[in-house]
């Protein structure tokens, strides 16, 4: 779970890198332009949804509000783009570690904390995503909506993983956060924190078994290539909030603020129905290429990792949020996150 420590002293830095041509003012012919970060690569489901956000703009706007969409760290890596449209000099982001600033969204990194894409949705777009919202504006941040990944699976390269158990032993990449190595450890594993470029060498040289992650970034890393073996607990469907600096935001007639937020709901929408293809798409050239995919009972992984809700949420002040999510329906216990 991140904290706000040295947040402060990073973006001084921030501060003094401006960003040229951000777009704080209307051209000439009164064309508003907006500037969009976000560190997702081609055929990932956040650069599809940052395009289609762009795209539903424009044309919603007949042109006169344009979103230049800048992806794969064009404009500095998710910490950067997030701290700059903090403090002003960049428009918006919809890739946002925005825990730092608002930690109530650290409940997003939660493990199960939705049971799909679906669920998700109702929930994000209901009183919990509104309330969340809310806590950002009180610390200058609009959310005009939220992004869903796909969910995670865990992937390794000695043998199949059907229960907790079968992790004993292995020694698994996470991400560098408190949440993820508490989960990973209560799922039975070693979690090891380590920074993504350095997970594949090492896969390589044996200083981990494997990692978790969905099973776009599985094919599109070559992690197929020395892990044959990869589980379906769905334990975390990371959440992005698409976020713009709130001085910006209401500099906006009443109507542009509500057409950017419709645009991003239509595009998270779209998002989410392409996301399907796509994880079908690499579920076939996985298997194709030698992978076992399995579709584990995922219960005894919740049963080890629930109540870790409760108290990061007691941790956050955010018992009153999380209290708002509405229990999954029945026929999404199980499934795949990534369903819309």
């Amino acid at each position: 779970m991140k904290t706000r420590r040295g947040f402060l002293a990073s973006l001084v830095s921030v501060l003094a890198l401006p960003l040229a041509g951000c777009g704080r003012r209307p051209n000439n012919d009164g064309q508003i332009v907006l500037k969009l970060g976000h560190c997702s690569i081609p055929d990932k489901p956040l650069f599809d949804a940052a395009a289609a956000f762009a795209e539903i703009v424009q044309r919603e706007s007949n042109g006169r509000i344009h979103v230049d969409a800048f992806g794969q760290a064009a404009l500095g890596d998710s910490r950067m783009v997030m701290e700059s449209t903090a403090v002003g000099t960049l428009d918006m982001t919809c890739e946002a570690p925005l825990s730092p600033i608002v930690p109530e969204m650290a409940l997003l990194e939660l493990p199960y904390l939705f049971a799909d894409a679906r669920h998700a949705a109702e929930n994000l777009e209901g009183p919990f995503g509104q309330a969340l919202a809310q806590r950002a504006k009180a610390r200058d941040l609009v959310v005009l909506g939220y992004y869903t990944d796909a969910s995670r699976s865990i992937f390794n390269k000695f043998r199949d993983v059907r229960t907790p158990d079968d992790l004993h032993g292995l020694k698994i990449r996470v991400p560098e956060a408190t949440v993820w190595l508490e989960m990973m450890n209560r799922f039975g594993a070693m979690a090891i924190p380590l920074s993504w470029g350095e997970v594949y060498t090492a896969i390589e040289q044996n200083v981990i078994a494997g990692a978790e992650t969905d099973l776009i970034s599985i094919k599109q890393a070559g992690f197929y290539e020395t892990c044959k073996h990869v589980s379906e607990t769905n334990h975390v469907l990371l959440v992005y909030p698409h976020i713009m600096h709130r001085a910006r935001f209401e500099a906006l007639s009443s109507e542009d603020q509500e057409l950017l937020k419709r645009a991003c709901r239509e595009s998270a929408r779209r998002q989410r129905h392409l996301l399907q293809g796509r994880l079908d798409q690499a579920r076939r050239e996985l298997e194709a290429a030698g992978v076992t995919i399995l579709q584990v009972d995922q219960q005894p992984f919740r049963d080890r990792v629930l109540s870790m809700h409760a108290r990061y949420a007691k941790k956050l002040g955010a018992e009153s949020l999380l209290a708002l999510i509405t229990p999954a329906p029945q026929h999404s216990q199980g499934k795949e996150a990534g369903k819309p």
